[in-house]
């Protein structure tokens, strides 16, 4: 369903995610474990509201044709988020918009939220482990969703005719479980594309929860349409612990 956490036809939006927090960028408190931030605390997510698909797509189009000038600058750029298991939309949109501040992108950020089951609260957080298996499930089911909306990104069919001399770059991040949503997608669109052909500027796949037997087929996937591919990884991750206990085996973010 729209915006929820049930299988539904892939649907466009814009929500707004308004950071009035007292902190710097990147910054933790000292000594102090990190707070979950959640949409009723740290952040306000609001104006969420349907676009059309081309309203959608034209919309990415212009942000990365617009005119910003001379110099280095990330205005033009548009980054993909993909989330992993056990989020809800809102908290999604709440650690896209941190990872956006705290890295002082100033581009276009699109999430693709897929239905996850998690909640907003630690609770719903600790509730929804045991939704792993459900969680999985529904990734698998939203790899074609995935799939038309990074073909219709990397195509740029809606190039505005005011657009600038030099268009912006486009990267890709997934976690955890978004990460084998992702590897999935590029598989699929591999045949699709030249095989020099790179529609990104970089993927990076963070605690990525891929079968550490898929590792293979997760480089062949994401360094073909990337100019840079990074890979972070943390022994510690719950929810790589959870994929643990799940399959018996360690998830290529582990490794």
């Amino acid at each position: 369903t729209r915006f929820g956490s049930e299988i539904g036809p892939l649907s466009y939006g814009t929500a707004l995610v308004d950071i009035s927090v007292s902190k710097t960028h990147g910054e933790r408190p000292a000594s102090q474990e990190p707070v979950r931030p959640t949409p009723q605390e740290s952040f306000k997510v609001s104006n969420i509201a349907s676009l059309s698909e081309d309203d959608f797509f034209r919309a990415i189009s212009n942000a990365l044709w617009q005119d910003v000038g001379a110099g280095p600058t990330t205005k033009d750029d548009v980054v993909i988020f993909i989330h992993g298991y056990n989020n809800s939309f809102r908290f999604s949109c709440v650690r896209f918009a941190q990872l956006v501040y705290d890295t002082r992108f100033e581009g276009k950020p699109v999430l693709f939220s897929w239905p996850s089951n998690g909640g907003d609260s630690l609770m719903d957080e600790i509730a929804g482990i045991a939704s792993y298996g459900s969680d999985r499930t529904d990734a698998k089911a939203s790899v074609n969703s995935l799939v038309h909306v990074l073909r219709e990104v990397a195509a740029d069919r809606r190039k505005p005719e005011d657009a600038a001399a030099k268009r912006g770059d486009i990267h890709v991040v997934a976690h955890s479980m978004g990460c084998q949503l992702l590897v999935d997608a590029l598989d699929k669109l591999r045949t699709e594309w030249p095989a020099d052909s790179r529609p990104f500027k970089s993927i990076i796949l963070a605690a990525p929860d891929v079968d550490s037997n898929d590792l293979t087929r997760m480089v062949q996937c994401v360094r073909t349409p990337a100019e840079r591919v990074t890979l972070y990884y943390c022994e510690e991750d719950r929810a790589l612990w959870a994929s643990s206990q799940y399959h018996a085996r360690q998830p290529g973010g582990m490794l």
